[in-house]
């Protein structure tokens, strides 16, 4: 699971949703043809947090709100053992809750302390 730790109400947004899919709150969240759906370890980018449970059907696209990760300082669970010499590198996910210890291909989070064996800080990278 990840954690916003800081965040002001006004990165708050409402963003079109996939259909036929489920999002649970503090699920992350990649985009399909200009809909959010649950990140998965492919995404080159997370931009986006859901902030409330919703599930959708063949066809519903209802809004969800999302939190915009821009600068926003989070915590995660890793799919492994952390180390000390993780700290100031980039790692992946490995799905919508999850941070991949193990990869830095996508560059997904910047990571800036240790806080446990299996638990990091740090901020999501948001590209230009």
């Amino acid at each position: 699971m990840i954690t916003p730790l800081r965040y002001s109400s006004g990165r708050l947004v409402r963003l079109p949703m996939a259909a036929s899919s489920t999002v649970v709150k503090q699920d992350l969240l990649g985009f399909t043809g200009g809909f959010v759906r649950r990140a998965t370890s492919l995404d080159t980018e997370v931009r986006f947090m859901a902030m409330e449970d919703r599930i959708t059907g063949v066809g519903e696209n209802p809004e969800i709100l999302c939190l915009y990760l821009d600068g926003v300082e989070c915590e995660g669970i890793t799919a492994g053992t952390v180390a000390q010499t993780h700290v100031g590198t980039y790692i992946d996910l490995t799905n919508h809750n999850t941070l991949n210890e193990a990869a830095s291909i996508r560059r997904i989070f910047f990571v800036t302390e240790r806080i446990s064996a299996r638990r990091v800080g740090g901020y999501f990278v948001i590209k230009s």
